[in-house]
């Protein structure tokens, strides 16, 4: 069974990716996804970033790998002074988030962890 990467979210819930952007110096890109309940309201708790990285299989092949953290974990691991609009901000988390996301713990040759069709959001321009 393959580790989930992607949060489990409540049935009728959506994600949306908003924006991303990329490392310069490793292989790792980041995106920020907005989650809706069903009745359309943005769910600011649920809501995260994805931090992804390329994996080769044992034919070769890449595929994406990756973990994420949702804004509720962001607070419980900062506390709770961590403004929702920092939080969903790619300026304000791009020194953040490898920090958040235990980049330096990341063995980037690991198994395979997201479906082949994931596609991160667009960087930021």
């Amino acid at each position: 069974m393959r580790p989930r990467v992607l949060p489990r979210l409540p049935l009728g819930y959506s994600a949306f990716p908003v924006w991303g952007f990329s490392d310069d110096r490793k292989p790792i890109s980041f995106a920020f996804h907005r989650v809706y309940r069903p009745s359309g309201r943005l769910d600011r708790d649920l809501s995260y970033w994805v931090m992804s990285w390329p994996v080769y299989t044992e034919t070769g092949d890449q595929q994406p790998a990756g973990r994420w953290i949702t804004y509720a974990q962001a607070r419980r691991r900062w506390g709770r002074r961590l403004p929702f609009m920092e939080f969903a901000s790619p300026a304000r988390m791009r020194d953040r988030l490898p920090q958040l996301l235990a980049e330096g713990e990341l063995a980037l040759e690991q198994r395979p962890s997201m479906a082949p069709g994931w596609i991160p959001a667009e960087r930021a321009t």
